[in-house]
């Protein structure tokens, strides 16, 4: 079974800085955002996890781009282009 998840993100400017996210389990950096629920609209979904996880409202945001990944069974990323790897 395949499984679609879509995901938001923020990038976050301030005082000439961008704010990222640190993942101490995966160490990894990221932006901060989340999945969006069935039915729910991408800008909602931002609003609604930078609330969640940063107590923070938006007051202006627009999109700039998406960044679409593949990932196999074990949860290694593929970069979807790599047609080779992310078909194994």
């Amino acid at each position: 079974m395949k499984n679609v998840e879509i995901c938001v993100r923020a990038i976050i400017q301030s005082k000439g800085r961008i704010l990222v996210c640190w993942h101490k389990e995966k160490r990894y950096y990221f932006f901060p955002g989340g999945h969006v629920d069935f039915g729910e609209m991408a800008e909602s979904a931002l609003s609604r996890e930078l609330k969640e996880e940063l107590d923070i409202t938006v007051k202006n945001s627009s999109f700039i781009g998406v960044a679409e990944n593949i990932y196999n069974e074990e949860r290694d990323k593929h970069n979807p282009k790599d047609k080779n790897k992310a078909r194994r």
